[in-house]
């Protein structure tokens, strides 16, 4: 038997049980509908629901500026003065800027009521963990110069965005973490191949690359990856992933 435990200390049996029982009780006096769909509980999980708007909102602005970007839809080139062409980017960077506050805030509302979609297997844990190391690597890589996973992979950033959210999507069955990290994944899949096939279009050359970048955007990337799993995840998020090896 499964005997998991949660952070407060319910094993993975008693919380599911307990979720059936009360799920039978109000089902039975019309209170919830499905009355056995993985422990949702009607109005209640519908209100909890609601406060995510911050979020989705955010995902919206923030996702929507990128898409716009990447389809040529919104460009400072549009402008013919010095003076235009800043304060375009200047209310870009601000719209950016409300967009990710906005996902910060809700996703932080969203986690003060959890509402369980289903239990991540703990195995996966060392997948995820490679995916967010790659990830760290892959935004080196997008900064380094001339190195040789730009020169291959060509949108080493997207890359970056699409592993780390299928690395946190592994690990987190919660419906705040699946709203936000599904909506990423999807969106940077749609990005790279929206990229890749507007690069096989234009016939743009290779890079060039060298060794010793590559390896600088590797070990640039790794350590960044280890300081931010050690130290600054736990700081800012409240869980240290390095802890659970």
């Amino acid at each position: 038997m499964d005997q998991a435990i949660y952070s407060n200390g319910v094993t993975k049996k008693v919380f599911h049980d307990s979720l059936v029982d009360e799920n039978r009780r109000e089902g039975a006096e019309g209170k919830c509908f499905p009355p056995y769909f993985l422990g949702w509980r009607g109005d209640e999980h519908l209100a909890r629901g609601l406060t995510m708007w911050r979020m989705l909102l955010g995902l919206l602005l923030l996702l929507g500026i990128q898409t716009m970007r990447i389809m040529g839809l919104i460009s400072a080139s549009r402008w013919q003065s010095t003076g235009g062409r800043l304060l375009w980017h200047v209310l870009i960077a601000v719209l950016t800027a409300v967009g990710l506050f906005l996902v910060v805030w809700g996703f932080a509302l969203a986690r003060e009521q959890p509402m369980p979609l289903w239990q991540p297997v703990g195995a996966l844990k060392h997948l995820a963990f490679a995916l967010t190391a790659f990830s760290f690597v892959l935004l080196a890589a997008a900064v380094v110069p001339a190195n040789h996973l730009k020169a291959k992979l060509k949108f080493p950033f997207v890359l970056a965005v699409k592993s780390w959210a299928l690395g946190h999507l592994l690990l987190n069955g919660m419906l705040a973490h699946v709203l936000l990290f599904g909506t990423v994944l999807a969106w940077s899949v749609w990005a790279f191949r929206y990229l890749r096939r507007r690069e096989m279009k234009e016939h743009a050359p290779t890079a060039p690359a060298a060794t010793g970048l590559t390896l600088l955007a590797l070990a640039l990337g790794l350590l960044a990856w280890w300081g931010f799993a050690a130290v600054l995840h736990g700081w800012l998020i409240g869980i240290k992933p390095i802890a659970w090896f």
